[in-house]
């Protein structure tokens, strides 16, 4: 495990959700807090929150939304 940048990773994610949602007509809202670090398995991680996000667009009604949010509280 190492420390990585999450708000990068999710950033990245949400750019491919964005090309997602517009093949299904879903609107795909970002909104993502700057230089979050955890420590972890990059790559499981991304794969995790790439899954979310593949559930979200594929379970969401055409003209509807979905958010992609990372918050550091």
């Amino acid at each position: 495990n190492k420390q990585f940048n999450l708000s990068e990773v999710t950033n990245d994610l949400a750019q491919i959700a964005l090309k997602l949602g517009l093949q299904k007509n879903i609107v795909v809202n970002i909104d993502i807090d700057k230089n979050i670090k955890i420590y972890g398995d990059e790559s499981k991680i991304s794969r995790a929150i790439l899954n979310l996000i593949d559930n979200a667009i594929k379970y969401t009604s055409s003209n509807k939304n979905v958010l992609i949010s990372l918050k550091q509280l």
